[in-house]
């Protein structure tokens, strides 16, 4: 299902639509609170949604609201509740491309417009800056870079798997990762320019009260990160 979504962003949501919900209903609890058996089946749903909150965000919203309606709840406690179990589960994330799909779909909520998403603003920041942190390396010349980033078919930088060139498995990967945010967005660029159409669309004032929110250590990370 992953690979699917992330094949085919604009198909796939529409024809698994059920499924899709039947994974953001299964990680609310009856109690009204996100959280699921194991934190590897917490983390693996947490990956979809984000692919699908970053390639369908029109999908994400509606199934949002229509969860929202079916659980008698405002959508906007559905979305805090997700926001919170992404940040108590973020840690349990050993995959690097987890934590890139955290930080890249998180990034994208800032800009959603989706109601209730800005009170979550310092929140959202953390995951964010945890993720730049986890994702980005520094060469011997001192240049960050993006450690998932694919610049050409042949690149392979966050899996193990023995590949020939040729193969039909293998093409089929690179295909995938020609096309997978993981492997073609500098997380590191994408939370600076979610950071600066938030600040254009909501107006310098509003925004540096957001930017208050933020603690003192995270937003010193934050900056020198996005000024690197």
């Amino acid at each position: 299902m992953d690979d699917l979504v992330c094949s085919l962003p604009d198909v796939v949501p529409s024809l698994f639509r059920p499924l899709l919900k039947n994974v953001l209903h299964r990680l609310f609890d009856d109690q009204g609170q996100f959280g699921v058996k194991t934190s590897t089946l917490t983390t693996t749903y947490l990956s979809l949604i984000g692919r699908l909150l970053l390639q369908n965000t029109a999908v994400f919203s509606e199934l949002v609201s229509e969860l929202a309606s079916e659980l008698h709840q405002e959508s906007t406690k559905i979305l805090t509740s997700l926001i919170n179990v992404w940040l108590s589960k973020f840690e349990s994330m050993e995959q690097l491309k987890k934590r890139k799909i955290a930080g890249l779909a998180l990034s994208c909520l800032l800009t959603s417009g989706i109601s209730g998403v800005l009170d979550q603003f310092p929140a959202l920041v953390d995951v964010c800056n945890s993720a730049l942190h986890s994702v980005h390396r520094c060469d011997e010349s001192g240049r960050v870079y993006d450690a998932l980033l694919v610049r050409t078919p042949v690149a392979d930088s966050d899996d193990d798997d023995d590949e020939s060139d040729g193969t039909q498995e293998y093409l089929r990967r690179a295909q995938l990762k020609a096309g997978d945010p993981v492997h073609t967005i500098i997380l590191r660029d994408y939370v600076k320019a979610k950071m600066e159409e938030l600040q254009s669309g909501i107006g310098q004032v509003q925004f540096d009260s957001l930017m208050q929110t933020i603690d003192t250590e995270t937003t010193q990370q934050l900056n020198a990160f996005l000024s690197a």
